[in-house]
């Protein structure tokens, strides 16, 4: 006899994932804008050692608290990038 038991079970074994409802994503969106608020508060309260231990300049951080709470800061880098200011890149363009 062996010692494994076949025990069959009504929960499938890979669950489907589903997706999550009109109520939940609107929650976390409200989530998601008030963490983003909070991160800019605290941004704009940085001194300038604590910046720069961030790599980030005053400009920079004034820029980024200033941005309203709705707005979301990779949405901004994907639409200013381009070839000659893509700091990104592997390659350098001179001018």
């Amino acid at each position: 006899m062996s010692p494994f038991v076949a025990i069959h079970s009504p929960i499938p074994t890979v669950a489907r994932r589903q997706r999550p409802s009109a109520a939940t994503r609107a929650l976390a969106g409200v989530f998601a804008w008030m963490e983003r608020a909070r991160s800019r508060r605290q941004l704009a309260e940085l001194d300038d050692r604590m910046l720069a231990d961030i790599g980030i300049d005053r400009a920079t951080a004034h820029v980024e608290a200033e941005r309203p709470f709705w707005l979301d800061s990779r949405a901004r880098e994907t639409e200013s990038r381009t070839l000659l200011n893509d700091t990104r890149s592997a390659i350098r363009f001179v001018r």
